[in-house]
């Protein structure tokens, strides 16, 4: 698998996905209404949260099996679908049971669409990672921005159409299903007969991916939960945006994460120590090249951002959005650390180290939410990415030799440095008064900051050899 392409078809695909989403979001910001998204947003995360008994790590496993084994791909594929399927009945039955609960949570009665869409949603994830585990990683990219194009078409019909929140919801359904059927059209492994001595194979490593599995969205949900708890719906919407501009990041930190994962656990079945030490700190460099600057940035310019694409009831959350943003630096390096313990078959490290910031988030956004509001949670959760991450560096170090590129990092923070003193002078003389100046701003403030890395002769032949491969593809 060519790592560079593939990586640069998952960062297209996100990057054209993530903007879809931001422009969708930004019109239900104008047709839904504040309180109604929160709930929404309220129903995405408990979404989530329902993952961790719905998958208890299989897709994971399920990803990881396929892609070191020649032999009992199918077997694996049919056993690993069995038990998913047995975790779905188990949880679609709590949820009616418990559905008077979730309905007064929501606000809203959502329970049958909760379940409808947390079974497509856990399907399709898994077949896309059968075409992961496939080594066939930048062929989900279409599949990935089909689920966006359906969601966020789906959604625009019916919110225009007047039916608001189940609208919403409702499309979001629509993605999921799109993405499952495109999925299980594309997988080439053929489904086999089922074996127990597999089925405890998948338990064995998936048990210890429980966490590691959801550790990307549990930050989030909790920041939900909790708001919602001491706050409103209508805040909760507010900070879901805010972690919706600083989510253009997940972009890059999904597409890196996606392409190194089955590589390294080839590498590692093969024994190349070598290539998986060499591969740390160009998969680590180019968050930090983007995190750095735009954090520069949103100080400047967050207000305006939130105000001119969702609405002024949304700019309380500015000050959030700057934390989240530099939280996203520690959160790409935490990304590909821990998908490199799960390669290297030491997921008992990764959930350890989830556990840690899970752990540190809750209880510093219980006492920073009170404290501060919605930069409280912001910074809550940026502490807790912080303490994670050294976790992991700590344990992946015993295994292998982990290093960054620091003289990149330098040159980041010094272009970023360059381009926030431009743009603050440049905004002392110029106001941003609406959407054209405002991406003006965004785009003077990017050709700034590139032509300063322009200067380094390292950055210069990055950009050309990543050019040079998307042009061969």
């Amino acid at each position: 698998m060519d790592l560079l392409k593939s990586g640069a078809k998952m960062f297209s695909a996100r990057s054209l996905s993530s903007l879809i989403s931001f422009l969708g979001l930004a019109y239900f910001a104008r047709t839904v209404g504040a309180t109604e998204l929160g709930i929404f947003f309220m129903f995405q995360a408990l979404l989530s949260f329902l993952v961790i008994p719905s998958n208890m790590g299989l897709r994971l496993a399920i990803e990881k099996r396929i892609s070191e084994s020649t032999a009992n791909k199918a077997a694996y594929l049919t056993t690993g679908l069995l038990m998913k399927l047995g975790l779905l009945v188990i949880v679609s039955g709590g949820i009616i049971l418990f559905s008077e609960r979730v309905t007064e949570y929501l606000g809203a009665d959502l329970t049958p669409y909760l379940i409808v869409a947390l079974v497509f949603r856990e399907l399709s994830q898994l077949m896309v990672g059968v075409i992961r585990g496939e080594l066939r990683v930048g062929e989900t990219a279409i599949i990935q921005l089909s689920y966006s194009v359906t969601w966020i078409g789906t959604g625009v019909v019916l919110t225009t159409a007047g039916y608001g929140l189940q609208g919403l919801v409702s499309a979001l359904i629509a993605g999921y299903v799109v993405r499952f059927l495109w999925a299980t059209h594309r997988q080439q492994t053929p489904f086999g007969k089922p074996r127990l001595s597999l089925g405890r194979s998948l338990a064995g490593y998936g048990i210890y991916s429980v966490i590691p599995s959801i550790d990307g969205e549990v930050h989030n949900w909790m920041d939900v939960f909790l708001i919602s708890v001491f706050m409103t719906p209508a805040a909760v919407a507010a900070y879901e945006f805010a972690w919706r501009i600083s989510q253009i990041f997940k972009v890059l930190i999904g597409a890196i994460g996606e392409t190194i994962f089955p590589q390294i656990s080839a590498w590692d079945a093969n024994d190349s120590v070598r290539q998986l030490e060499a591969m740390i700190p160009q998969a680590i460099t180019p968050g930090l090249v983007l995190v750095i600057p735009a954090t520069a940035g949103a100080w400047l310019l967050g207000e305006e951002m939130l105000g001119i694409f969702f609405g002024t009831e949304y700019t309380i959350a500015a000050s959030a959005l700057v934390i989240l943003l530099a939280g996203k630096g520690p959160r790409m390096v935490r990304a590909v650390v821990g998908k490199c313990l799960l390669g290297i078959d030491r997921a008992d490290r990764v959930t350890i180290g989830a556990l840690v910031d899970i752990t540190a988030n809750l209880v510093l956004n219980i006492v920073l939410i009170q404290a501060f509001g919605l930069a409280g949670a912001a910074l809550g959760t940026t502490l807790s990415l912080l303490i994670g991450l050294g976790v992991r560096w700590w344990f992946l170090s015993q295994e292998l030799t982990v290093t960054i590129e620091w003289a990149s990092a330098v040159w980041a923070v010094g272009g970023s440095v360059v381009m926030f003193l431009v743009l603050w002078l440049a905004l002392t003389f110029v106001e941003i008064s609406g959407l054209v100046t405002l991406l003006l701003a965004i785009a003077g403030g990017a050709a700034v900051y590139f032509a300063t890395l322009s200067l380094n002769e390292r950055f210069r032949a990055d950009a050309q050899s990543l050019f040079r491969t998307l042009r061969t593809d």
